[in-house]
């Protein structure tokens, strides 16, 4: 199993909305009869991308806008290992976490990675250094790829910072369909190459830095495959 965070734009902050976008790519979604790649006849759907979603799950509350800005969506269900859950922004009291807001009311520039810590991250699990502290062995331990990984997907760490650094989903979803770094399977297993996933990436960013796009929603959706 695998979850990916997923951003979807709607025209309206309505829930049916984002459930209407992500219907397509529901895997329990059958559609006409074909012949799959071994001539079987099914009606699998063959563009599933989910089995189950929830709104926020692990990735609850990851929005950041203005405490007064009552145009959010700020419930969604808490994820089996926690996630952002009170709303608050550590040491910004002027501001709030949601799960869904219009996109110009949307503070990206705070959700971002932090460069410096992703060039620590980089240091830790591709050049192996020595963790100095609890949370750096907790980097380490959690860690799922080998340090080639990370080699072929970024680069160079400061590539890899950069990256971390900007605002990022592992898919996005709007009335034009379905985009994503890159193809997940179980257990987190992927077939994002260092070119897909930052076309994917600039194009997230430029999506949300558009004009005409500032009006819409984006929520945050945790789906599961």
């Amino acid at each position: 199993m695998s979850h990916i965070c997923v951003a979807v734009a709607t025209k309206k902050k309505d829930i049916e909305e984002v459930d209407r976008l992500l219907k397509p790519y529901w895997e329990e979604l059958e559609v006409e009869p074909y012949k799959d790649e071994d001539g079987d006849e099914t009606t699998y759907n063959p563009n599933s991308k989910w089995d189950w979603y929830s709104i926020g799950g692990r990735y609850n509350h990851w929005l950041i806008t203005d405490k007064d800005n009552t145009d959010t969506f700020d419930d969604g269900q808490l994820g089996l290992f926690g996630g952002v859950s009170d709303g608050t922004v550590e040491g910004h009291p002027e501001l709030k976490r949601v799960n869904a807001a219009r996109i110009k009311d949307i503070k990206f520039d705070m959700i971002g990675g932090n460069y410096d810590k992703a060039l620590r991250e980089w240091e830790l699990i591709v050049e192996e250094q020595e963790p100095q502290n609890e949370e750096e062995q907790e980097i380490v331990k959690w860690n799922l790829y080998k340090p080639s990984y990370y080699v072929e997907q970024y680069g160079t760490k400061e590539e890899y910072a950069r990256q971390e650094s900007m605002f990022a989903t592992w898919a996005f979803v709007n009335e034009e369909g379905w985009a994503e770094q890159g193809e997940m399977g179980f257990w987190a297993m992927h077939n994002a190459t260092k070119d897909s996933r930052l076309d994917f990436i600039e194009k997230l960013n430029e999506y949300i830095k558009s004009p005409e796009h500032q009006e819409e929603y984006l929520w945050i959706i945790d789906c599961h495959i």
